[in-house]
């Protein structure tokens, strides 16, 4: 499902650009996505509190965290978009955008102190290889 919905959401934002600028389809996308969130947060809300109470009180904790995540996210999300604006072809973009799989197992291992890094390095090279692939055959 993950990488049906991965692929789902490439092709769409790949015709998207076509329509809209890439800052107002971020801009567009962002308000949709945060209201989810706060939708699904609302409805998981383990604690029992109002939901915006639980939130602020998350952001007192650690409001430099969660800024510079939400800032990463809006700004990789807007390259994205500007390589599909570009006419970067949906199937490449895509694959790059994957390449955030082996970073992710490396910071992991590194700051979660997760197991089996190695491991998991071994079938993320498998994604790098693909990368390569598809890289070289244009």
């Amino acid at each position: 499902m993950a990488m049906a919905g991965s692929a789902s959401y490439s092709i769409s934002d790949a015709i998207a650009v076509q329509k809209v600028n890439p800052s107002t389809l971020l801009f567009y996308c962002y308000i949709l996505v945060s209201l989810f969130l706060f939708l699904m947060f609302s409805f998981n809300n383990r604690i029992k509190k109002n939901t915006v109470i639980v939130l602020i009180e998350q952001w007192k904790l650690d409001q430099y965290r969660i800024l510079s995540a939400g800032v990463i996210s809006y700004c990789s999300y807007y390259l994205i978009l500007i390589a599909f604006d570009l006419g970067g072809d949906a199937a490449i973009v895509s694959a790059i955008r994957q390449a955030s799989i082996p970073i992710s197992v490396l910071l992991a291992g590194y700051f979660l102190k997760e197991n089996e890094t190695f491991r998991r390095l071994r079938w993320a090279k498998l994604i790098a290889v693909g990368i390569f692939l598809l890289s070289i055959t244009d």
